[in-house]
């Protein structure tokens, strides 16, 4: 049987009776600490005065063990994660799950090395934020479209993939930050962009 003070996992040693009639089955050492305290004390003050209170809830009355921000984990949701729900790990640990939609540790690192490289590539030719002086998604995806077709067509003269890779990733990148750069692509129902003329440019 296992220590009953909060999350110790040592096998029980002896039991120890608080004024309130409340037993408490304790390791060598909680027994140890307990019988360094007055035996009359109450069970919250024997834990509240012989333990770090730092190990505890700071929501005063509460004796929780503390596992986020010093607070337990009931007091923590309540005061800080109303936002995201918790997570709860098997060693007791716990954290919001406002990551849970995301899944870094799923994508490849095969093509996230082969993407570093291109990158590194670009950076050595061009400078290594010339992508970011800004180009239209249509410029990108047009290349990264001819990387694809000449990767079908049997082309290993260089690696398209990875260029590819970049031109869609550069893609996202353009059509989320600069809007101004990307009127000239097809709306919804396939719709052409209007044509610039002299009035509209």
């Amino acid at each position: 049987m296992k220590c009953q003070y909060s999350d110790c996992n040592l096998e029980v040693s002896g039991d120890r009776m608080t004024r309130v009639g409340v037993p408490m089955k304790l390791c060598s050492s909680h027994c140890l600490l307990f019988d360094r305290v007055v035996q009359d004390v109450e069970y919250e003050s024997f834990v509240s005065h012989v333990f770090d209170k730092t190990l505890h809830c700071k929501v005063e009355g509460c004796y929780a063990k503390a596992v986020t921000d010093e607070y337990c984990d009931d007091h923590w949701f309540t005061l800080f994660g109303n936002d995201h729900e918790l997570s709860k790990f098997e060693t007791g640990a716990v954290r919001s799950n406002d990551a849970d939609n995301v899944r870094y540790d799923l994508i490849s690192p095969i093509a996230i090395e082969a993407l570093a490289v291109t990158y590194a590539e670009g950076a050595k030719k061009y400078s290594a934020f010339n992508c970011e002086k800004g180009f239209p998604v249509t410029d990108l995806l047009n290349h990264a479209l001819r990387h694809i077709y000449l990767f079908l067509g049997g082309d290993r003269s260089e690696p398209h993939l990875p260029h590819a890779m970049w031109g869609l990733g550069m893609s996202i990148h353009s059509y989320k930050l600069w809007p101004h750069l990307n009127t000239d692509l097809r709306g919804e129902g396939c719709v052409p962009p209007k044509e610039k003329t002299d009035d509209n440019i």
